[in-house]
């Protein structure tokens, strides 16, 4: 299975990769999930600097009145690229909108919109080799202090909005030994972990002290990820279970060298690496991991193992960018699409990277035919001298006294006490190449070995060239196939999910406004004969309308219950007091016309006849999942309604400390329901949450 979370030498590349952002102005947040965020950036056509991103960023044009500024250029030199942040997981950028935007922003997504509105991205930067990244953005005028976004990629995972130095709004608030995240605190980073760039020979000893093996303590003291701390043991060619104290200093200056060599691939061309082991996609890393393969040449391990995947085996596919990657195997793999279209894009992209590894290996195999010929050229060119050296070469002579055989580079040991071979220089049209002899041979079979290498390689170019024919006659065919567009599935929306609602315990709709228009509106349009009108006898308080049809025969029961629904979306919620009161009348009771010398405000009703008082409810309800038509929504009300028609796990709700999106995230992701769904049914204000069972 992939891992999700991404390393912090992958967020390296990310980063790398997402300098085409610098310059875009941020233009909205969107909250799709209750751990997806996107941040969606205008960016200058010209930041596309490469082919890659060119073909990857190909998105929709944006004029000046898109984004709501000026730009003083002309219109559609910007296009739309989002940030997508899987908070705790991963981060990339794509052109393409994935998923269906939300209609209404979230609480917290429309903070980012507020603070960040067409502010310009001055940079966007990990810290250290830790799992974050931040995004600075430009001041305006007067303004004396930036605002920063942080995205923490480790355990839970977090963003935090940040101006200066203060916390303006956190993801989510929480409190450590070492830091605390809250709305109007100093933000402070964790403490920081060792950065392996500013690991040397005199460091790497400090690291390797104590006791336990090699490739734990290079996770723990020098924060290597786990995959890379093996892939330096192996290049390193120890084993990783190696215990400290056989580490001498020879190792240790051979471990701090293949970091080193790490870190420059790392820092090399943008692009990454997809692994499958056993036939599954298990890794995502932007260097080439030779352990995985049990071998150190990387040209053989893409020519074995690229661009295929047998079944039950390993292979690996290259990705020119790790957005391209992590979207395509991560994210979209993650939302319902039509199945027929899924498949047969995700099978032009296999077979896309199938030509493109192809090709390479084409290039490499005519370059090998070419440089192994003229090698064998040379040596004849050079027969005298090389003949020579082959026939008077004596090792232990050499071994005493490398002098004696200028010409020799080096010697190589043979294996199971063979003669080895020698390396030595020679000219040849493409300039200085190093040769090696083998000792065993004499000059003319030596230059044959070249020729047979060349032969080779020759050999393998036909077979190449077919394997690039016959794929692109796969693209082509499968370019022609057609796939008629679904539209994907959108849970349907009930006409009562614009107001205040909930199904009493006895299974009969209520349904209550959500400020003074919608209140007016409820009353006209929705009282009928029959119906009850409950008020909690509070100001500002919501009409609810209990909606019986036909074959309801509800008691108080369910009236007492809509008096409670009016109070639990009342102010008094915000009041935090324990208890409060209300009253429901018949719908001939409800007028519009105010007593003489009176006014009535928009939404207020008058009251006329006796009043059935519900007293001392207590400021408490609850939320749980209901299927309604076989759609699932979250219901809030009453704990007895709830408790009545929902199933399994209910969270018990109050006025508290928490904040409204925080308890929405949870609720959504433990039942895996829409966030804004979820946001809406919810009360106003601050609240605590607690779990219960469903009897």
């Amino acid at each position: 299975m992939l891992k999700s979370a991404m390393t912090s030498f992958a967020i390296r590349r990310l980063v790398k990769e997402s300098e085409v952002l610098r310059g875009g102005r941020f233009h909205k947040a969107y909250q799709i999930d209750y751990d997806k965020l996107i941040l969606r950036f205008a960016v200058p056509r010209t930041n596309l600097t490469n082919d890659e991103m060119s073909v990857f960023f190909e998105g929709e044009k944006v004029d000046d009145e898109d984004i709501g500024i000026s730009l003083g250029i002309e219109k559609g030199n910007y296009i739309k690229i989002d940030l997508v942040i899987k908070i705790g997981e991963y981060v990339f950028m794509t052109a393409k909108q994935l998923q269906e935007m939300p209609r209404e922003a979230s609480g917290y997504a429309m903070t980012l919109r507020k603070a960040l509105r067409n502010r310009v991205l001055d940079r966007i930067e990990q810290v250290g080799m830790d799992r974050i990244l931040f995004l600075e953005f430009g001041r305006y005028p007067a303004e004396e202090e930036p605002y920063r976004l942080y995205v923490e990629l480790f355990g839970d995972g977090n963003v935090v909005l940040v101006k200066g130095d203060t916390i303006e709004a956190p993801f989510t608030s929480r409190t450590w030994s070492s830091r605390t995240v809250k709305r109007g605190e100093r933000f402070e980073l964790p403490p920081a972990s060792t950065d392996p760039v500013d690991i040397d020979v005199g460091r790497m000893s400090e690291v390797l002290t104590g006791s336990g093996d090699l490739v734990r303590t290079l996770i723990k003291k020098a924060s290597l990820p786990p995959v890379y701390s093996e892939e330096v043991c192996f290049r390193a060619g120890l084993d990783k279970n190696t215990p400290l104290e056989d580490i001498d200093d020879s190792s240790m200056a051979r471990i701090v060298e293949v970091i080193k060599e790490i870190l420059s691939e790392l820092e090399g061309p943008s692009g990454c690496y997809l692994y499958h082991v056993d036939g599954e996609p298990t890794l995502l890393e932007p260097v080439l991991l030779r352990h995985v393969f049990s071998s150190n040449d990387p040209s053989s391990i893409l020519e074995r193992y690229g661009g295929m995947r047998e079944q039950g085996g390993k292979g690996v596919e290259y990705y020119p960018l790790i957005s391209m990657a992590l979207q395509e195997n991560l994210y979209e793999r993650s939302i319902p699409l039509p199945k027929e279209e899924a498949g047969l894009q995700r099978e032009g992209e296999r077979i896309g990277r199938i030509i493109d590894t192809q090709t390479r290996a084409l290039k490499q195999r005519l370059d090998e035919a070419e440089r192994y010929h003229a090698i064998a050229d040379s040596i004849y060119l050079e027969y005298t001298r090389l003949e020579e050296l082959l026939s008077s070469f004596d090792r232990d002579r050499y071994l005493d006294d490398r002098s004696t055989y200028p010409d020799t580079i080096r010697y190589v040991h043979g294996e199971k006490g063979g003669p080895g071979h020698i390396v030595v220089a020679i000219d040849t049209p493409s300039g200085k190449e190093e040769v090696n002899l083998d000792l065993s041979l004499d000059i003319n079979r030596n230059a044959e070995t070249y020729y047979e290498l060349s032969k080779r390689a020759k050999g393998k170019i036909p077979g190449i060239e077919k394997g690039i024919e016959d794929a692109r006659r796969k693209l082509e065919a499968l370019k022609k196939k057609k796939v008629e567009p679904r539209p994907r599935a959108v849970l349907r929306r009930f006409w009562f999910e614009d107001f205040r609602w909930c199904f009493s315990s006895e299974g009969v709709l209520m349904i209550g406004g959500r400020d003074a228009r919608s209140n007016e509106r409820l009353v006209k349009k929705y009282l009928r004969e029959g119906d009850r009108y409950a008020h909690a006898d509070v100001k500002g308080s919501p009409s609810v309308i209990v909606r019986i049809e036909k074959g309801d025969e509800p008691t108080e029961e369910t009236f007492i219950e809509a008096c409670h629904l009016s109070i639990l979306n009342s102010k008094a919620w915000t009041s935090k007091v324990g208890y409060e009161s209300a009253y429901w009348v018949m719908p001939e009771q409800v007028s519009r016309t105010p007593q003489a010398g009176e006014f009535l405000p928009k939404g207020s009703f008058m009251i006329r006849g006796k009043k059935n008082m519900a007293l001392k409810l207590p400021m408490e309800g609850a939320a749980s999942l209901l299927y309604i038509e076989g759609v699932p929504k979250v219901m809030f009300g009453p704990i007895s309604a709830v408790k009545a028609r929902c199933r399994g796990t209910l969270y018990r709700i109050i006025p508290g400390r928490s904040s409204k999106d925080d308890v929405a995230k949870v609720i959504s992701r433990e039942l895996g329901a829409e966030i804004e769904q979820v946001l809406s049914v919810l009360p106003p204000g601050d609240m605590d949450m607690s779990r219960m069972v469903a009897e």
